[in-house]
């Protein structure tokens, strides 16, 4: 494989936008073109605003402690044992368990749909599941080859439906979208602050020749402008194509969109980018997840078994891609409280931020013995703001969600559950060495 000088930022890039591929993603694009209307791109550029400030608490947060388990360390100095098992339990691995399978089942669905009608789709979403955990097990340099490949395609279809809407305007609307009630713009806002989470994967995924955490933030940078390039030309288009009605209570906002654009071949294109971005995200949570929960154990946070390799094969790998594989056997897939439970993930990871930013805020007055911890003294009123924002950010989520209460009930459920696992893992002795 071609290492050139760049090949690790593309590689980090590719992880850092990962997610935000995903159909889960279109989807919550479309609904959010729905509610904001010709809005949108205002609300898009504040969004992309916050998440760049908060990629440089990352890059204070690895600077001084570099590594998959770098996040969980530092929240283990700063705040103790429990936080530093709990947020990451509660976040990156509860939302990859639910929003994998979700995501598999979506690739599946659209490649009945969309290419072959005849193939089982929940047999093609265990062949990718299958497919994944192959090329996790081959190593790091597949992984990353495979991350580069999804992301590509699912770019390239997107971008290719953006340009041909462009320049072929006559299939759309003919009226344009008028403005939109100013009630509809907190709920518009809150699934803008959904659409870019997920950046901070590249950070887990560890290259022998990664230009150091300066490299890290840049690479984390260039795919959230990339991606907001893209999102943006798409939402322009969707408003122009499509009634914002339409848009809102749609589940699939992007497919009605590219149909309206390009016809049969649009369909074919998007049906494409879901399925590539669906391949993206699961693999760049299942590498980088499997990275952390290894990392962490090798710091002794969590057991020594996990971070094992009988007959070379990852415990945590295959823990893991068994999550997604058992929640498809089980019949979850289409639940509609697969769903919630991924934006109460989504919720966590927003949460899982903000208990980053108050540890690097502690440990500017509180450094542990270390050189490399003096870099944290740097840039604390970025931690402060975005602190703030998220708060806000936290906060509307739970008011706005169209079923605050059904929210707010697996909220519970996702945190009390990982408490009790970090709890156990806590206090209860193991075997670590």
């Amino acid at each position: 494989m071609n290492h050139s000088k760049n090949y690790p930022f593309i590689v980090a890039a590719a992880f850092a936008v990962g997610l935000m591929l995903s159909p889960e993603t279109l989807t919550l694009l479309g609904n959010c073109a729905g509610y904001a209307g010709w809005s949108l791109w205002w609300i898009m550029i504040l969004v992309l605003l916050f998440h760049l400030v908060n990629t440089f608490g990352y890059t204070r947060l690895f600077a001084c402690c570099p590594g998959p388990a770098g996040e969980a360390a530092l929240v283990n100095e700063a705040l103790g044992r429990l936080p530093a098992i709990w947020f990451p339990l509660a976040s990156r691995v509860v939302l990859f368990a639910c929003i994998a399978t979700g995501l598999l089942a979506t690739a599946g669905f659209v490649f009945n749909e969309v290419f072959v009608y005849w193939f089982p789709n929940f047999a093609f979403a265990a062949l990718i599941l299958a497919l994944l955990f192959i090329i996790n097990l081959c190593g790091k340099k597949f992984s990353a080859g495979a991350q580069i490949l999804f992301t590509a395609l699912a770019l390239v279809c997107l971008i290719i439906l953006c340009v041909y809407g462009f320049v072929d305007s006559g299939q759309k609307l003919e009226e344009p979208a008028g403005s939109v009630p100013v009630a509809q713009i907190p709920s518009a806002v809150i699934l803008g602050l959904l659409l870019f989470v997920g950046y901070d994967l590249a950070a887990f995924f560890k290259q022998d020749d990664q230009s150091g955490p300066s490299g890290l933030c840049t690479a984390m940078m260039a795919g959230l402008g990339v991606v907001f390039g893209v999102f943006f030309l798409w939402d322009m288009l969707s408003v122009s194509y499509v009634e914002l009605d339409r848009l809102v209570d749609s589940t699939i906002p992007h497919t009605r969109a590219a149909k309206a654009i390009l016809g049969q071949p649009g369909r074919v294109l998007i049906g494409l980018a879901a399925i590539s971005g669906a391949c993206a995200a699961v693999n760049a949570l299942l590498c980088c997840v499997a990275e952390m929960v290894t990392g962490m154990s090798q710091v002794k946070l969590l057991p020594a078994f996990l971070r094992s390799r009988p007959a070379r094969i990852p415990v945590t790998l295959t823990l893991l891609a068994l999550c997604p594989a058992v929640m498809m056997f089980l019949g979850l897939a289409g639940a509609p409280e697969l769903d919630v439970c991924v934006r109460a993930g989504l919720w966590f990871w927003l949460l899982n931020y903000a208990v980053v930013h108050i540890s690097l805020l502690i440990m500017k007055k509180h450094p542990p013995a270390k050189e490399e911890t003096g870099r944290l003294h740097h840039y604390p009123l970025v931690s402060a703001f975005s602190l703030c924002m998220l708060a806000i950010a936290l906060g509307a989520v739970l008011v706005y969600y169209e079923e605050p209460l059904e929210l707010f009930r697996f909220l519970v459920i996702i945190g009390g559950g990982s408490l009790g696992v970090s709890l156990v893992f806590c206090y209860v002795g193991y075997n670590n060495s």
